[in-house]
């Protein structure tokens, strides 16, 4: 029996993120866009997924491929 309620939103569920995201790091802007979804990867919580044309990829490391239920990602 689980101690949770049930989800409200379906796993990949996407809807648009109302607002704007900006992540900076030592004054330098990393990302930013009004164009983020909500994606839910799993029940409870979406995460945010963002236009590659909105993120300074040059900033970012590429690490290991992952599986998700939507795909590969990085």
């Amino acid at each position: 029996m689980s101690m949770f309620p049930p989800s409200l939103t379906a796993v990949n569920h996407t809807a648009p993120v109302p607002r704007r995201i900006r992540g900076i790091k030592d004054g330098a802007t990393l990302v930013d866009t009004k164009r983020a979804l909500y994606v839910w990867e799993w029940p409870h919580y979406p995460q945010y997924y963002v236009p590659r044309a909105d993120v300074k990829m040059e900033a970012f490391v590429e690490g290991d491929a992952i599986t998700t239920p939507q795909g590969e990602a990085r």
